[in-house]
């Protein structure tokens, strides 16, 4: 399950890493930091992105890959879609990391079990366009 995804992605760096022992700022910014525990870690956003567009199948998203189910997937969460989450009461948690991206799973699972992250493009969309929110 998530504990599946963050364990592959984290694997995956490793072997990145190990595969080509280069370093700089801007290549450990691509690729990413393995995840030692999951309270100390980022919220992966261009790992989970990645996932979403190979596992998802619709008209954003390629669905490609068999191997995971979209019901394992991790919200990719950046600072719009945080802010807004937090706006609308889907997420608690005040720090923007993937602590607050498997929580925000979490309450959209209880939506849709099987595609929680079917709801990321649309309030990705309203932080970014800077819309209001009157609730």
């Amino acid at each position: 399950a998530k504990d599946g995804v963050i364990a592959g992605v984290s694997g995956l760096i490793e072997t990145l890493y190990a595969l080509n022992p280069y370093r700089s700022q801007g290549y450990e910014f691509l690729i990413g930091k393995p995840v030692s525990a999951v309270s100390k870690a980022s919220a992966m956003k261009r790992w989970m992105m990645y996932l979403r567009w190979m596992v998802r199948r619709d008209a954003l998203d390629m669905g490609l890959w068999s191997g995971i189910k979209a019901s394992e997937l991790i919200m990719p969460l950046d600072t719009h879609t945080f802010n807004v989450s937090r706006a609308l009461g889907l997420l608690q948690r005040r720090q923007c990391d993937l602590k607050a991206a498997m929580e925000l799973t979490e309450t959209l699972r209880t939506f849709d079990p099987e595609d929680p992250l079917k709801y990321d493009f649309a309030l990705y969309r309203i932080g970014q366009e800077k819309m209001t929110l009157a609730l």
